[in-house]
Protein backbone atom coordinates (compact mmCIF):
# COMPACT_ATOMS: atom_id res chain seq x y z
CA UNK A 1 0.00 0.00 0.00
CA UNK A 2 1.89 3.00 -1.29
CA UNK A 3 0.99 6.46 -0.07
CA UNK A 4 1.72 10.10 -0.88
CA UNK A 5 1.05 13.19 1.20
CA UNK A 6 0.78 16.45 -0.70
CA UNK A 7 1.70 18.28 2.47
CA UNK A 8 5.32 17.90 3.53
CA UNK A 9 5.86 16.55 7.02
CA UNK A 10 9.16 16.69 8.87
CA UNK A 11 11.00 13.53 9.87
CA UNK A 12 9.96 14.23 13.45
CA UNK A 13 6.27 14.30 12.45
CA UNK A 14 6.54 11.20 10.28
CA UNK A 15 8.31 9.13 12.90
CA UNK A 16 5.99 10.35 15.67
CA UNK A 17 3.15 9.01 13.52
CA UNK A 18 4.79 5.58 13.49
CA UNK A 19 4.36 5.44 17.29
CA UNK A 20 7.87 4.16 18.04
CA UNK A 21 7.61 1.38 15.46
CA UNK A 22 10.82 2.74 13.94
CA UNK A 23 12.63 0.96 16.79
CA UNK A 24 11.58 -2.37 15.27
CA UNK A 25 13.78 -1.87 12.18
CA UNK A 26 17.34 -1.19 11.13
CA UNK A 27 17.62 1.81 8.81
CA UNK A 28 19.53 2.63 5.66
CA UNK A 29 19.48 6.40 5.22
CA UNK A 30 20.50 7.78 1.84
CA UNK A 31 20.27 10.82 -0.43
CA UNK A 32 19.71 13.33 2.35
CA UNK A 33 20.55 16.98 2.53
CA UNK A 34 21.19 16.64 6.27
CA UNK A 35 24.58 16.01 7.81
CA UNK A 36 24.48 13.69 10.78
CA UNK A 37 27.60 14.88 12.64
CA UNK A 38 25.72 15.63 15.86
CA UNK A 39 24.30 12.10 15.80
CA UNK A 40 27.61 10.37 15.10
CA UNK A 41 27.30 8.12 18.16
CA UNK A 42 24.11 6.61 16.69
CA UNK A 43 25.63 5.63 13.36
CA UNK A 44 26.88 2.07 13.08
CA UNK A 45 28.33 2.43 9.61
CA UNK A 46 28.87 5.34 7.26
CA UNK A 47 30.12 5.62 3.70
CA UNK A 48 30.63 8.25 1.08
CA UNK A 49 30.15 7.08 -2.48
CA UNK A 50 30.48 8.84 -5.78
CA UNK A 51 27.60 8.30 -8.20
CA UNK A 52 27.46 10.23 -11.45
CA UNK A 53 29.76 12.92 -10.03
CA UNK A 54 27.51 13.31 -6.98
CA UNK A 55 28.79 12.59 -3.51
CA UNK A 56 26.35 10.35 -1.63
CA UNK A 57 26.42 9.94 2.10
CA UNK A 58 25.05 6.60 3.25
CA UNK A 59 24.21 5.73 6.84
CA UNK A 60 23.32 2.48 8.57
CA UNK A 61 21.46 3.09 11.83
CA UNK A 62 20.60 0.11 14.04
CA UNK A 63 17.09 -0.15 15.48
CA UNK A 64 18.24 0.71 18.98
CA UNK A 65 19.62 4.09 17.83
CA UNK A 66 17.09 5.47 15.34
CA UNK A 67 14.93 7.22 17.96
CA UNK A 68 17.95 9.21 19.11
CA UNK A 69 17.68 10.95 15.73
CA UNK A 70 13.96 10.93 14.98
CA UNK A 71 12.88 12.25 18.37
CA UNK A 72 14.56 15.60 17.74
CA UNK A 73 11.87 18.11 16.80
CA UNK A 74 14.32 20.19 14.80
CA UNK A 75 15.76 17.35 12.76
CA UNK A 76 14.78 18.51 9.31
CA UNK A 77 15.59 17.78 5.72
CA UNK A 78 14.21 18.45 2.25
CA UNK A 79 15.33 15.22 0.62
CA UNK A 80 16.03 11.73 1.82
CA UNK A 81 15.18 8.06 1.79
CA UNK A 82 14.79 6.04 4.98
CA UNK A 83 14.70 2.33 4.11
CA UNK A 84 13.50 -0.01 6.87
CA UNK A 85 15.03 -3.48 7.24
CA UNK A 86 14.31 -6.32 9.67
CA UNK A 87 16.30 -6.12 12.92
CA UNK A 88 18.30 -9.19 11.98
CA UNK A 89 19.32 -7.74 8.59
CA UNK A 90 22.80 -6.28 8.27
CA UNK A 91 23.80 -4.33 5.16
CA UNK A 92 27.47 -3.97 4.35
CA UNK A 93 27.78 -0.44 2.99
CA UNK A 94 31.08 -1.08 1.24
CA UNK A 95 29.32 -3.64 -0.99
CA UNK A 96 26.05 -1.76 -1.40
CA UNK A 97 25.02 -2.01 -5.03
CA UNK A 98 21.57 -0.43 -4.74
CA UNK A 99 21.56 3.02 -3.20
CA UNK A 100 18.03 4.34 -2.74
CA UNK A 101 17.60 7.94 -3.84
CA UNK A 102 14.84 10.55 -3.96
CA UNK A 103 16.07 13.48 -6.05
CA UNK A 104 15.36 12.80 -9.71
CA UNK A 105 14.06 9.28 -9.13
CA UNK A 106 11.47 8.38 -11.80
CA UNK A 107 10.61 5.03 -10.13
CA UNK A 108 8.19 6.73 -7.71
CA UNK A 109 5.99 8.01 -10.52
CA UNK A 110 5.05 4.69 -12.13
CA UNK A 111 2.16 2.30 -11.46
CA UNK A 112 2.81 0.31 -8.27
CA UNK A 113 6.26 1.60 -7.16
CA UNK A 114 8.46 -0.84 -5.25
CA UNK A 115 11.05 -0.33 -2.54
CA UNK A 116 14.36 0.45 -4.15
CA UNK A 117 16.34 -2.04 -2.11
CA UNK A 118 14.76 -5.50 -2.45
CA UNK A 119 15.37 -6.37 1.21
CA UNK A 120 13.72 -3.19 2.52
CA UNK A 121 10.29 -3.70 4.05
CA UNK A 122 9.30 -0.11 3.40
CA UNK A 123 10.74 3.27 2.46
CA UNK A 124 9.88 6.69 3.73
CA UNK A 125 10.81 9.29 1.15
CA UNK A 126 11.16 12.99 1.87
CA UNK A 127 10.77 14.58 -1.54
CA UNK A 128 11.87 18.18 -2.14
CA UNK A 129 10.06 19.61 0.91
CA UNK A 130 6.88 18.98 -1.08
CA UNK A 131 5.77 15.39 -0.54
CA UNK A 132 6.24 12.42 1.71
CA UNK A 133 6.03 9.01 0.10
CA UNK A 134 5.61 5.68 1.79
CA UNK A 135 6.53 2.72 -0.39
CA UNK A 136 5.53 -0.29 1.67
CA UNK A 137 5.22 -4.06 1.59
CA UNK A 138 3.63 -3.92 5.06
CA UNK A 139 -0.09 -3.08 5.20
CA UNK A 140 0.04 -2.33 8.94
CA UNK A 141 2.71 0.35 8.46
CA UNK A 142 0.65 1.81 5.60
CA UNK A 143 -2.49 1.95 7.75
CA UNK A 144 -0.66 3.66 10.59
CA UNK A 145 0.87 6.19 8.19
CA UNK A 146 -2.47 6.87 6.49
CA UNK A 147 -4.31 7.24 9.79
CA UNK A 148 -1.81 9.87 10.92
CA UNK A 149 -2.02 12.22 7.94
CA UNK A 150 -5.18 13.78 6.58
CA UNK A 151 -5.43 14.19 2.85
CA UNK A 152 -3.15 11.28 1.98
CA UNK A 153 -3.58 9.66 -1.39
CA UNK A 154 -2.94 6.18 -2.70
CA UNK A 155 0.28 6.62 -4.66
CA UNK A 156 -0.70 3.98 -7.21
CA UNK A 157 -3.93 5.87 -8.04
CA UNK A 158 -2.12 9.21 -7.89
CA UNK A 159 0.32 7.99 -10.53
CA UNK A 160 -2.51 6.94 -12.84
CA UNK A 161 -4.13 10.37 -12.50
CA UNK A 162 -1.07 12.47 -13.28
Amino acid sequence: MNTITEVFYSPYEVFQALSALQDEYNWLITDTDFYFEEFSETIENYRIKNRDNDILEIYWIPHKNISKITEHKYFGLSWGVFSAFPKNEKIELSNLEIIPFADGNPSFWVPNPKTQHPKALFEIVFWDSSYNLLISKDENISRIFRNAFEGWKDLNLYNVEI
